[in-house]
């Protein structure tokens, strides 16, 4: 079946963290399947190549140099907050990514948008070539939907476009289902999955000097919550024997590394910045606590990992994570932003260390359990294709 992808969100290189979930799911999806990739491109010039078994096609939206809206961490809505002239390319991206759909879709059997605002885009280039439309819904749409009356519209309008409805969580499903009356077959739960090598990994139980290594990753911005742990760590004392990585990169790094600095903490934290997916295994390996402060979330995959690696998870409990993270049983959970109930969580493991492999263990199996592989993603995904193509004829 040939399968075009598009998204705003798409690894262009193996140093790049952007999309690496999407980049994962069209992976497997190409062992049996003829995928293509549409994506904006970046500031670097580059042609349609072949990434393994997916062609990837970046489409140019501006000159070389002004071609920064998406891949950044926090992706296009946080470059736009972080420079609001950036909202000058706005209409710029959106003609270059129709232009380019227009170019593929008429030789495609599905077209599979990611985020709404691509579900509108493709759903046009859909109608038009008489080619069936899978729109993926990940968090961020109905994050601001629920708030925004525009993005409000745009999700009622890719909703209205698009033959198949996906979300990642059964609470993107039942916040949409707020917004906007979809149909029961329209809308399904395709769940993302992990990488094989996170259920192998081994870990040496709070490392040689009987420290507790806690771990958080994910873009370097604001609603993903850092400060609110180093605030935790803080509060835990400068002398407890507790340590905190940081890895990934973003638009908060400066206050983030002077927050670290003023609250006396320089010894006990370290950035990694960002490091390839490949690398991720073994750096959970050799901690034994993940930690997400996020104050909205769809269904990040993070915690997925953690789990499959067979570490604890401290969490905010918000939609989407709550459906990963059992407290009590696989991690504990905490009111967003609430620093004096994330203290008590670190603690509580701090105080309580063979809860940390008994958890850890948890989480493993709950992953287990539940199938949760890219592989298994990605044959949902072709089951829900064919389906659609069987309605479509």
């Amino acid at each position: 079946m040939k399968v075009l992808i598009l998204s705003t969100s798409f690894p262009l290189d193996d140093s790049s963290p952007s999309g690496i979930f999407i980049a994962r799911l069209a992976r497997h999806l190409a062992d049996h399947h003829e995928v293509t990739v549409l994506t904006p491109a970046d500031c670097h010039l580059r042609q349609p190549y072949l990434q393994g078994k997916i062609r990837i096609i970046p489409f140019r939206y501006a000159p070389l140099r002004w071609q920064v809206l998406a891949h950044s961490p926090g992706g296009i809505p946080v470059a736009l907050k972080c420079n609001p002239l950036l909202y000058l390319l706005l209409p710029m991206l959106l003609i270059g990514m129709f232009a380019s759909c227009l170019c593929y879709a008429r030789s495609m059997e599905i077209l599979h948008a990611n985020w709404a605002i691509c579900g509108i885009v493709l759903g046009f280039a859909g109608k038009l070539f008489g080619v069936p439309v899978v729109t993926t819904l990940r968090g961020e749409d109905i994050t601001r939907a629920s708030s925004r009356k525009l993005d409000r519209l745009l999700l009622k309008l890719c909703v209205r476009l698009s033959d198949r409805i996906i979300g990642v969580s059964q609470a993107i499903i039942d916040q949409v289902r707020q917004i906007v009356p979809v149909t029961e077959d329209q809308f399904c739960l395709i769940e993302n999955g992990v990488d094989e090598t996170l259920l192998s990994v081994q870990h040496e139980w709070l490392g040689s000097e009987g420290h507790m290594r806690l771990i958080t990753i994910g873009s370097l911005i604001p609603r993903k919550g850092i400060q609110i742990i180093l605030k935790g760590l803080k509060a835990c004392g400068t002398s407890s024997l507790l340590r905190l990585t940081i890895v990934g990169e973003g638009v908060e790094e400066v206050t983030l590394r002077h927050q670290v600095r003023d609250y006396g903490l320089a010894d006990k934290v370290t950035f990694l910045g960002s490091v390839t997916p490949e690398l991720i295994p073994a750096i959970l390996g050799q901690h034994d606590v993940f930690v997400l402060a996020s104050y909205s979330e769809g269904r990040p995959n993070v915690v997925l990992e953690a789990m499959a690696a067979g570490m604890p998870v401290i969490a905010s409990a918000i939609p989407g994570v709550d459906e990963l993270v059992t407290d009590g049983r696989t991690g504990l959970l905490f009111e967003a932003g609430n620093v004096t109930a994330l203290t008590n969580c670190i603690e509580a493991l701090r105080q309580a260390p063979q809860l940390v492999e008994i958890m850890g263990g948890n989480g493993r199996r709950h992953i287990l359990e539940r199938g949760l592989r890219w592989q298994t993603t990605a044959d949902k995904y072709a089951l829900a294709y064919q389906a659609i193509r069987r309605n479509w004829i």
